[in-house]
């Protein structure tokens, strides 16, 4: 599978965790989502962007600096 046709996203609503607001699915940069997909089919825990690191088991982004700043993420396989 191609990594370039995966996309990631994070959610950057203003409270991605509460359940009455609908989500705000925000792509990753070209560059990022390279990283996160290649991290990802080497079945590794977790990827390192700059300012993020990418949980796969927790589906979770966490701010480098602030661990309590954390928002979901998923990933869109190509379409079929």
């Amino acid at each position: 599978m191609s990594d370039e046709k995966v996309q990631w996203f994070w959610n950057a609503a203003p409270n991605p965790f509460d359940k009455n607001q609908s989500p705000t699915w925000t792509p990753y940069s070209g560059e990022d989502n390279k990283i996160i997909e290649e991290h990802f089919q080497k079945k590794s825990l977790k990827a390192e962007l700059k300012n993020h690191f990418i949980y796969f088991n927790e589906r979770m982004q966490v701010q480098k600096q602030d661990f309590h700043r954390q928002r979901p993420i998923k990933r869109e396989p190509p379409p079929k």
